[in-house]
């Protein structure tokens, strides 16, 4: 019984004992376990708050990184405005020194242009100063010659009045003559003499009491000046104070009867070479000659003559011509006296004569 007993307690005991065992294995599995889901909660935790630490790390790199891009775009910017700023100011600056420069030019223009014109100035007043100079001289001079021309006038007055006389009674019986000679009753001769004196192709005479320009023929009449055949063209000047004292001082021949090569035409002018025994000059089937003359006194002037203008078959223009020379004949205003419009003197042949001579034949 009591090793029943002793058995049963030790039966009892080791029952005990293996509850005992077993709950304390139980409770070191639930120890482990709990180690265990420790370990696991702090690893899991670990791994958050690492993963927690590397996210913000990542944001913390990606903002680093955006602070960087912005900063890099921020001084991208900035270097660019400054760019944009010096290029500003370097524009700037070369406008200035372009309008600076323009400044200086315009200034360079201006007074350069004062300069000229203050030069202008300094030569038109010399040129004035001159010019009044050249006229107060040219007025002495004038007044010089018209006070010895008074003089001579009165001594070669006496003297050509008896020439003319004598020219006129040799003028006179030519006429005769002529009138009385077979022909047409047309005269033959057409003549300017003496103031000067003008008979043209119908014989009808004049003075030419106009100094200017006169056209003396023109073949064809009335055609244009760049078409016509033959023109003479006299230039009448004055020598004295009165109207009586007009001479041909320039002669001109042109037209299509002029022989090429000489440009303007054929110019004869007073006081150029003479010839003692001029010649007859042929244009077409017209024959012209010039001579040159002298008045009593030694001043020069020319003398003209033209003949067979009945032979060029054409109407012959001109004062010598078909043409009016009222006007030409018409003293003007000025004058102080009236002058004979009969006065004619015979042709000399080397033309040293008083007055001069234009004379025209249709033969």
């Amino acid at each position: 019984m009591k090793q029943a007993e002793r058995d049963f307690k030790t039966d009892v005991a080791g029952a005990d004992r293996k509850k005992e065992a077993k709950r304390k294995a139980e409770a070191d599995r639930k120890a482990e376990a709990e180690r265990k889901a420790e370990a696991i909660r702090k690893a899991e935790a670990d791994r958050k708050a690492e993963a927690e630490r590397k996210e913000e790390a990542d944001r913390k790199a990606e903002a680093d990184r955006i602070a960087r891009l912005e900063a890099t775009r921020k001084a991208e910017a900035e270097r660019k405005a400054e760019a944009e700023r010096k290029a500003e100011a370097q524009r700037m600056e070369e406008a200035i020194r372009d309008e600076a420069e323009a400044d200086r030019k315009a200034d360079a223009e201006r007074k350069a242009e004062a300069d000229r014109r203050v030069e202008a100035e300094r030569l038109s007043e010399a040129i004035r100063e001159a010019e009044a100079e050249r006229k107060a001289e040219d007025k002495r001079k004038a007044e010089a010659e018209r006070k010895a021309e008074a003089e001579r006038q009165a001594e070669a007055e006496r003297k050509a009045e008896a020439e003319r006389e004598v020219q006129e009674k040799i003028e006179q019986t030519k006429q005769d003559s002529k009138t009385n000679a077979a022909g047409p009753p047309v005269a033959r001769d057409a003549r300017a003499v003496g103031d000067p004196h003008l008979q043209n192709i119908h014989g009808e005479r004049f003075d030419l009491l106009r100094p200017g320009n006169h056209v003396l023929l023109h073949i064809p009449r009335r055609e244009r000046v760049e078409k016509v055949l033959l023109r003479v063209e006299a230039e009448v000047r004055r020598l004295g104070g009165q109207c009586a004292d007009m001479y041909f001082h320039e002669l001109n021949i042109t037209g299509a009867w002029v022989p090429h090569g000489r440009t303007g035409g054929l110019r004869f002018q007073a006081g150029g070479v003479r010839e003692r025994h001029p010649q007859w000059l042929s244009f077409g089937r017209v024959q012209v000659k010039v001579a040159h003359g002298s008045t009593l006194q030694g001043a020069p002037y020319l003398n003209f003559y033209v003949k067979h203008l009945g032979h060029t078959g054409f109407t012959v223009g001109g004062l010598l011509g078909e043409d009016d020379h009222t006007e030409a004949a018409m003293p003007s205003e000025a004058c102080a006296h009236r002058l004979s419009l009969l006065q004619v003197a015979a042709p000399s042949e080397y033309s040293v004569t008083v007055f001069p001579v234009a004379e025209a034949s249709f033969e």
